[in-house]
């Protein structure tokens, strides 16, 4: 009856384990692909704004080739090109920084209930009695909480 206590305790051990080092490992992806989903957000972020850059030098050229001066509406027009391209850049990087965020949220919520599931698991089938206090030779373990004055 012993040996049997022994190898619950064990497979517990193990199984308690192998689901930490499972969570670890599911973080640390997640965290390998937050990173990248952020650098993909700065490059996406930068190649538009050398779309701008270049959207608005064709329309500074064109204007400029029509005889027309950079004053008024070409310049409103101008303008307008770059607060645009402004806006898009940030809500590229908002989007972007929203989907890492989101990654390491679902990677550690996925941990958590993982982890939370072993345990429960644990508890109701193996190396815990009923009471979720250890069993040594079916003998509940009583809890430090049980003592007091």
């Amino acid at each position: 009856m012993g040996d049997d206590m022994g190898l619950e305790v064990i497979a517990a051990v193990v199984t308690g384990g192998l689901a930490v080092g499972q969570a670890v490992a599911g973080m640390s992806a997640a965290q390998k692909q937050a990173k990248a989903t952020a650098a993909e957000g700065t490059l996406v972020a930068k190649n538009k704004a050398l779309e701008v850059q270049r959207k608005a030098a064709a329309a500074q050229s064109s204007f400029l080739t029509s005889g027309l001066t950079l004053e008024g509406t070409p310049e409103l027009s101008i303008n307008s090109i770059f607060k645009t391209g402004i806006e898009d850049i940030g809500a590229i990087k908002t989007n972007y920084d929203a989907k890492a965020k989101s990654i390491i949220t679902n990677a550690r919520t996925k941990a958590l209930t993982d982890l939370g599931m072993t345990a429960a698991t644990m508890y109701a089938g193996g190396g815990f009695g009923s009471s979720g206090a250890p069993t040594i030779n079916s003998v509940s373990v009583p809890s430090p909480q049980t003592f007091g004055p």
